[in-house]
C-alpha cells in the first residue's frame, strides 16, 4: 500500500482554498453503516456518514477553518431528503451551535444525531492543530516575502515620492480654493438672509391678508358678503402653492427656504464673477487627492515591517 506524502504547503493551501461546497461525496460500502468515522484526505478531514434513506456511507471533505456546523448540517440535509431533523450535541448532550468553526468541533468529541439514531464522534488525529500552525508559519513567510519584494522593486521610496507630488498637488489646490472660499462665505450670509426674508415676507403676506378680509368682513361690510370672497382667495392661494410644488417639487417649507437660498448664492455668485461648478471641482479633487494620500500612509504603515512569528 502506498503512502501519500502530505507537504505542509499543500495543508495550507487546501484549508485556505475557497469553496462553494463544503462536501466531497463517495459512496463506500466500507464503512460501517451504523457509525460516523473521520480520516484525511489530502490534508481535509473526511467525514463518513450513513444516510438513513438508502443505507448507504457518504464522505462529506470539509475546509475546517472556513466553514461552520452550520454548513456540514445544511449540505448532509441536501444529500438526504429523507432527513427530518440533524444535530450536533456535545460529549455531555449539550447542542453545539451552527455558528461553532467546523476546526473547534473536530478537536473534541460529539454526538450527531440523524432523525432518531444517535451516532458518537470522537475528536480526529492532531492533525488539524499541525495545520493550523503550518497555516500561521505559512503566512509568516508569505508576508516576508511579499515585504522583501516591495523593498527590493523600491515601492517605498515610489510612493514617498508619490506622496509628496500628491501633498504639492494638495496644496495647489487649497491655493485656488482658499480665495473663492473666502468669498463664498460672505455670499452664503447674504443668501442666508435673503431667504430668511421671502419666508418671513410669506407670514407678513398672510398676516395683512388676514387682517384686510377681517376688515372687511366686521366693519366695511359682513359675513354673508365676504364668506365667497374668502372662498376664492382660499381656493386661490391652494391652486398657486400647487402650481409651486408641479415646477419645484418642493413640499416643505425647508426645502423651499433651501431653493431660495441657492437661487441668491448663484446670483450673487455670478455678480462676483465666481463659478461654482469650478469651486465644487475644486472641492471634489481636494477630496480625492486626501483619500490616496491616506492610502499610501497606510500601504506603507502596513507593510514597512513584517510581522515576527
Amino acid at each position: 500500500m502506498h503512502r501519500l506524502r502530505i507537504y505542509p504547503n499543500a495543508i495550507i493551501k487546501n484549508f485556505l482554498r475557497p469553496s462553494v461546497s463544503i462536501r466531497n461525496v463517495q459512496f463506500s460500502s466500507a464503512p460501517s453503516a451504523n457509525k460516523v468515522t473521520v480520516n484525511y484526505q489530502l490534508g481535509l478531514p473526511s467525514i463518513q456518514i450513513p444516510l438513513p434513506s438508502r443505507q448507504e456511507v457518504c464522505s462529506f471533505t470539509v475546509r475546517p477553518l472556513m466553514q461552520t456546523v452550520a454548513d456540514l448540517l445544511n449540505h448532509v440535509k441536501q444529500e438526504d431528503g429523507g432527513i427530518d431533523y440533524i444535530a450536533i450535541y456535545d460529549a455531555n448532550d449539550i447542542r453545539i451551535s451552527k455558528s461553532t468553526p467546523l476546526e473547534t468541533l473536530l478537536k473534541t468529541n460529539f454526538n450527531l444525531i440523524i432523525n432518531d439514531h444517535k451516532y458518537p464522534v470522537d475528536a480526529v488525529l492532531p492533525s488539524d492543530n499541525l495545520a493550523s500552525i503550518e497555516e500561521e508559519k505559512g503566512m509568516a513567510r508569505l508576508k516576508t516575502m511579499i515585504h522583501q519584494l516591495y523593498t527590493g522593486l523600491n515601492v517605498e521610496e515610489y510612493e514617498t515620492r508619490r506622496e509628496k507630488e500628491l501633498q504639492q498637488q494638495l496644496k495647489k489646490l487649497q491655493d485656488d480654493l482658499s480665495p473663492l472660499e473666502n468669498k463664498l462665505t460672505d455670499m452664503t450670509v447674504k443668501a442666508e438672509r435673503r431667504s430668511n426674508r421671502l419666508m418671513w415676507g410669506g407670514l407678513a403676506f398672510m398676516s395683512v391678508q388676514f387682517g384686510f378680509l377681517a376688515r372687511l368682513t366686521w366693519w366695511e361690510y359682513s359675513w354673508d358678503i365676504i364668506e365667497p370672497v374668502t372662498y376664492f382667495v382660499t381656493y386661490g392661494t391652494a391652486i398657486v402653492f400647487y402650481s409651486y410644488y408641479l415646477i419645484t417639487r418642493k413640499d416643505n417649507f425647508g426645502d423651499i427656504q433651501d431653493r431660495h437660498f441657492q437661487i441668491g448664492l448663484h446670483k450673487y455668485a455670478g455678480k462676483n464673477g465666481i463659478d461654482l461648478r469650478k469651486y465644487g471641482q475644486l472641492k471634489d479633487d481636494i477630496f480625492r487627492v486626501e483619500a490616496q494620500i491616506k492610502l499610501l500612509k497606510n500601504s506603507r504603515a502596513a507593510l514597512s515591517r513584517p510581522e515576527d512569528h
